[in-house]
């Protein structure tokens, strides 16, 4: 009797402009009221981080970046906004900079 994995299931990719994934910042829904998903990006990669809303929401120590690219913020390990939805930054990393970029990709 031989057992077969079920596949893996992925989510489909997740194309934003940067106004419409600035929406998905964990805050409340004006018209609901009940919580947004949020959603970051990092280096194009839009990842939903919901289950992280602590982190990422509203209040949390990276609320900042909930909505937001922020691919070499989380590279540089900064907090500064002129870090924040720069994608093409992420292109003129240093090496340690992009070794640090794609440590958040496989984190998320």
């Amino acid at each position: 009797n031989v057992e077969v994995e079920a596949p893996k299931q992925v989510d489909p990719p997740r194309n934003f402009t940067a106004t419409q994934l600035a929406r998905f910042d964990g805050k409340k829904d004006e018209k609901t009221g009940e919580d947004k998903p949020v959603y970051l990006s990092v280096h194009g990669i839009v990842f939903d981080v919901s289950d992280g809303r602590n982190f990422y929401g509203p209040d949390g120590p990276y609320e900042a970046f909930a909505g937001h690219e922020c691919g070499v913020a989380l590279a540089k390990m900064s907090f500064d906004k002129e870090h924040l939805d720069d994608l093409a930054g992420c292109e003129t990393l240093n090496f340690g900079e992009k070794t640090e970029l794609e440590g958040w990709i496989e984190k998320f």
